[in-house]
């Protein structure tokens, strides 16, 4: 049995709280809302950390049953995509590697990303957004093309 979560008992706007999980709570002034990640705890700098990273946003940290709602292949097939993606919008992302994408596989969970830092948020945003195109709720599909849509204007932003 998982450990029970223990949500502070008058939180204030903004406080924080992770899970036993791992998954991080942001409180919103009415309710908690689970958090993209606190920088201050948690590092994205390998391929699991961004597989975690989308499970937390997709509400999918529960492996109790023994699988997740969503595949580990599914989730780094989508962060291929996602690469291929900001390759066909912004290939000078790629000039430091001298544009040698990297191809993740499920086999290597702790290999780097060689994605500069600012980029990684807005790839999150696309695998989520992927992932949960699948879905075959319509409530998920406006969610998913939100995703897929803050990933495009943070990958074209400039500045």
């Amino acid at each position: 049995m998982p450990d029970p979560m223990d949500f502070p008992p008058a939180p204030t706007l903004g406080q924080h709280y992770t899970a036993p999980s791992g998954v991080t709570y942001t409180f919103d002034g009415q309710g908690w809302t689970i958090g993209f990640y606190d920088s201050t705890t948690q590092q994205v700098s390998l391929v699991g950390d961004i597989v975690n990273q989308v499970r937390t946003l997709v509400q999918d940290t529960d492996n109790t049953s023994g699988q997740y709602r969503y595949s580990t292949d599914s989730i780094i097939t989508a962060l291929n995509q996602g690469v291929l993606d900001m390759f066909r919008l912004r290939p000078d992302l790629f000039l430091e590697v001298n544009f040698v994408l990297p191809t993740f596989s499920i086999g290597f969970l702790d290999a780097p990303l060689q994605i500069e830092d600012q980029y990684i948020p807005p790839l999150i945003y696309y695998v989520v957004g992927l992932v949960q195109a699948r879905d075959d709720e319509q409530n998920q599909d406006q969610r998913a093309f939100q995703f897929l849509k803050t990933f495009s204007q943070s990958i074209l932003a400039v500045g």
